[in-house]
């Protein structure tokens, strides 16, 4: 797997949505030249079965498409447990505060505008990768944490249920 030159991560799988062959053209150099795996769909439907069949670290996504627009198809992708918790970033020429809170409102967690500049770009893919790091590693250290907790209130019953008194010392002091 080759690591992102600006960051110890190793380089994510993007998934770029948007029908315009340009938008994707250009979308797909910038995040290449960065160093990511890119991936690309230019129909929602694609980009649905895309996601499904092998869930990508991050989601950049056009609003106006035909078919469906980015929106519902965010709610879709939201909707399935294997891709709810992939982070979309929307990508759109429209500039209305109503457009944003609809984006935010389908479960996307940033919005860019078109045009835009490839370092706003590449700042936010950044950074909501690393938050998705910081999450899973979250997720995991829990899970973990949770086991061994389970694992030792499991060995206190059997400790309990065998007749043995212990006493807890606090030694802090």
């Amino acid at each position: 797997m080759r690591t992102n030159h600006n960051s110890t991560t190793p380089a994510a799988d993007i998934l770029v949505v948007d029908d315009s062959p340009e938008g994707l053209r250009l979308l797909t150099q910038i995040l290449t030249r960065a160093g990511y795996r890119v991936r690309v769909a230019d129909r929602p439907h694609a980009a649905l079965e895309s996601a499904l069949e092998h869930p990508p670290s991050l989601i950049l996504l056009d609003v106006r498409m035909p078919e469906m627009s980015g929106w519902e198809l965010c709610r879709h992708l939201k909707e399935n447990e294997r891709t709810a918790d992939i982070p979309v970033i929307f990508v759109s020429a429209l500039q209305d505060v109503e457009d944003r809170v609809q984006a935010f409102e389908a479960g996307g967690v940033d919005f860019v505008s078109k045009p835009f500049q490839e370092a706003e770009v590449l700042a936010r893919v950044k950074t909501h990768l690393q938050l998705r790091t910081m999450q899973l590693q979250l997720e995991t250290l829990v899970a973990e944490r949770t086991a061994k907790l389970t694992e030792a209130n499991e060995a206190l019953k059997k400790f309990r249920q065998a007749g043995h008194l212990f006493i807890l010392v606090d030694d802090s002091s």
